[in-house]
């Protein structure tokens, strides 16, 4: 069964070869690392108490640990959650994903520091530790603050922004090495696409650390302009720059009256040349409908003298209705009109080729008079071709 080890303090240190150590307390912002140790971190000067007055703004102050003994195969889910007891304001979240193996071991840590959106104030706070997946996890842990001096401004920074993008980056990863997860235990080739899965899932993590740098940048700048440079200072340098900024001001003060007496007095200048507008666009618009209402009259006349030429919708259908009937009475109705002047067309084409045939009947008659009786008709023949016609 898993054992666990927990706490906050100012280090970590590694209770092995080569015995490194992790100082957080009075250290820059996001310098402690304690990434690739060969055994499980121990706190060092573990305590729940923490006197600012002993570093300078801008440095870590806090850690808090989670180590885990004798695991189970699988994948945890870690997450830190920092709050200020007063209002139970979350000043920062943080969840990592991490393999177990049987009978293994791991450990996790996150760091909280001395900075305006974070721990500003005197007072108590606490460290909300849980643990999901391969292991389960859960506890809170109280701790104060003190030694930060009244005149220190509180800024209000975007708190709920910054976390809201390095949670959401951090969830991400932890998906993508989800993914991973469960496509490396499939068969080959697909658990070849696990490798994609974990480098974006590094990607995301990456992208999380960088996010928490900026806004951490980000914000040590704000501090800085803040602390050294009151608004009455920077308005004294804008002033002497722009001496005319304070009459932009007053105008802006009162810019609804004087946009408006602008407006007015350009309108009052253009009325009667935009009325000038209008009136060209009336007129027009309307020799464009006389225009448009002349060409319809002229299309319905000329549809009122076709339209009882043109058979109406139901006419149509019934004349389909019966189409072959309707075809053979037409084709009967046109042969009926056509046959005469078709058999004129064919009497005077035979007149008119009457001379191709003239004599045709007397050399038929011989043909026919020749086959009958050949001698005969050769004898008859030979009496008048030698001794000539009887006289």
């Amino acid at each position: 069964m898993a054992s666990f080890t927990f706490g906050i303090g100012k280090g970590l240190r590694e209770p092995c070869s080569p015995n490194r150590e992790a100082n957080v307390f009075g250290a820059a912002l996001n310098t402690p690392n304690a990434t690739g140790w060969n055994c499980l971190a121990v706190l060092v000067n573990p305590t729940t108490s923490f006197d600012l007055s002993l570093i300078s703004s801008g440095c870590e102050v806090v850690v808090a640990l989670l180590g885990v003994n004798n695991t189970v195969e699988g994948e945890v889910s870690v997450r830190f959650r920092w709050h200020r007891d007063r209002d139970n304001a979350l000043l920062f979240s943080g969840t990592y994903s991490l393999p177990t193996f049987a009978g293994g071991w791991f450990f996790a840590y996150s760091h909280i520091g001395y900075l305006p959106w974070e721990l500003s104030e005197n007072g108590a706070y606490s460290v909300d530790i849980s643990a999901s997946g391969a292991v389960t996890f859960s506890r809170s842990i109280s701790f104060t603050i003190s030694g930060i001096t009244p005149a220190e401004p509180a800024l209000p920074p975007p708190t709920g922004f910054a976390v809201a993008v390095v949670e959401a980056l951090n969830t991400v990863s932890s998906r993508f090495y989800e993914i991973y997860r469960t496509v490396y235990e499939w068969p080959p080739p697909i658990y070849y696409l696990g490798t994609s899965f974990y480098s974006l899932s590094s990607l995301f993590n990456s992208l999380a650390w960088g996010a928490s740098t900026f806004f951490t940048t980000f914000n040590e700048l704000w501090a800085w302009v803040h602390n050294t440079l009151s608004w009455d200072t920077i308005w004294s340098f804008i002033i002497d720059r722009l001496p005319r900024l304070a009459d932009l001001n007053t105008w802006f003060y009162n810019w609804w009256y004087n946009v408006n007496s602008v407006v007015s007095s350009w309108w009052t200048s253009t009325m009667g040349t935009v009325q000038g507008w209008i009136q060209v666009a009336k007129q027009y618009a309307a020799d464009l409908f006389s225009s448009v209402n002349a060409g319809l009259l002229t299309l319905q006349g000329a549809w009122d003298n076709f339209k009882g030429r043109i058979p109406t919708i139901e006419q149509v259908i019934y004349w389909w209705g019966n189409w072959a009937g309707n075809v053979n009475t037409v084709l009967t109705t046109w042969w009926a009109g056509q046959l005469l002047e078709i058999q004129g067309l064919i009497n005077s084409a035979f007149t008119a080729r009457q001379s191709l045939w003239a004599g045709w009947q007397e050399m038929r008659d011989n043909v026919a008079g020749f086959f009958d009786d050949p001698v005969e008709y050769i004898w008859d023949r030979f009496i008048d071709w030698f001794l000539g016609p009887e006289v």
